[in-house]
């Protein structure tokens, strides 16, 4: 059944397949270039680095966040009383499984310092790492590397904040916000600032947070009507996609800030098209696709560690596996490890946290307290 102009069912499947491919390119990714091109592994990429361009999985995650985030709060806006709802979910959603990969990768890198970062044990970094926020700049990272993507997603959530107390404040910060983004996507500006003043500024203003404005734009085309021609938008946004990330395997013509708002607009188009598609009933995303959706968060976490573990078993010297038989393996089964993650433990986790801090129990407690 094709939903009237403007009207966008609650669940969105399309969103869901999104974040798979989103997160299963960041999975090739790094299953090419920091696995099997390591000498101490295999020591050769069998495509010789064709996914190169699946770090661009991390411009379409951002683009769905944008889109995500102002649908799901979409009548939330200028509703004050709203914000500790809005700020339940997004903690709940961002902190506690990344708090369970996190946790026992540090006490392996207490255990054994030399299987970290550099750093890795030194408090102000766990400290940033725990509560994803960088406080200075001697530590702009987690060690959790991929976790990188998270300070810009909780920047993004805070900005997004100020829409719940205020329309016009939140539009107002939200403008400047991203004005001085895109001041930053020219590389001539940054050598101009002092040291403390360039990671605030690479940090507030990177230029990847236009990728939120860009799905949070989709969004609102999407609830104002229909979307033209969407079969065209959602292949014509992938094809512009790809045609990026051939550019960045082989020609590397574009600075990597424009490069991710390539990117960044094909997802958006795309998103468009596919969302459209699904809102008038002439796509069907698979359960499986929808399952792996509803497990990217945990499969983006995991991933990393999951190649890792899985190259020192695998890629051992005497088991002798045909290479692209292990290049199939390695990333499948980290995909694997990262659906299992969220079924056998985010899934419930969420569901007995949201029962836990669900509004109504809270007003149970108070009253039982007076």
């Amino acid at each position: 059944m094709s939903a009237a102009p403007g009207e966008v069912s609650g669940t969105l499947r399309t969103l869901q397949l999104g974040r798979a491919i989103a997160a299963v390119l960041v999975v090739l990714h790094h299953n090419g270039g920091s696995i099997f091109a390591l000498e101490r592994y295999w020591g050769h990429d069998p495509l010789r680095g064709f996914f190169d361009f699946g770090s661009a999985g991390v411009e379409f995650f951002f683009v769905l966040s944008g889109f995500i985030i102002f649908h799901v709060h979409w009548r939330d806006l200028g509703q004050p009383g709203r914000f500790l709802a809005y700020a339940r979910k997004r903690f709940l959603r961002i902190y506690p499984i990344y708090w369970l990969v996190l946790i026992p990768l540090a006490l392996v890198y207490l255990r054994n310092p030399a299987a970290g970062p550099d750093r890795a044990l030194d408090p102000a970094l766990l400290y940033s790492s725990f509560l994803l926020v960088h406080f200075n700049y001697d530590y702009a990272f987690s060690i959790l590397p991929v976790a990188w993507t998270l300070y810009h997603e909780i920047l993004f959530y805070a900005v997004f904040a100020l829409l719940i107390f205020s329309r016009r404040l939140g539009l107002a910060l939200l403008a400047l916000w991203l004005a001085g983004s895109l001041v930053m996507i020219d590389p001539a500006v940054v050598p101009h600032f002092e040291p403390v003043l360039l990671w605030m500024a690479l940090y507030y203003f990177a230029p990847l947070h236009l990728l939120f404005a860009m799905g949070m734009v989709v969004c609102w085309l999407i609830h104002r009507g229909r979307v033209a021609a969407p079969w065209f938008c959602t292949i014509g946004g992938a094809l512009l996609f790809l045609a990026a990330g051939l550019e960045s395997d082989y020609l590397e013509l574009l600075t990597p800030n424009v490069r991710s708002l390539v990117y960044g607009l094909g997802s958006a188009v795309a998103l468009a098209g596919a969302v459209e598609l699904e809102r008038q009933g002439r796509v069907a995303v698979p359960r499986f696709a929808q399952l792996a959706g509803d497990a990217s968060y945990s499969i983006y976490l995991l991933h990393l560690p999951a190649l890792s573990l899985l190259a020192k078993l695998l890629g051992r010297p005497g088991l002798h596996l045909p290479l692209g038989l292990a290049y199939l393996l390695v990333p499948t089964l980290a995909v694997g490890a990262g659906i299992l993650l969220h079924l056998w433990v985010e899934k419930p986790l969420l569901a007995r946290l949201n029962g836990w801090f669900s509004p109504q129990r809270t007003r149970n407690s108070v009253a039982a307290a007076k």
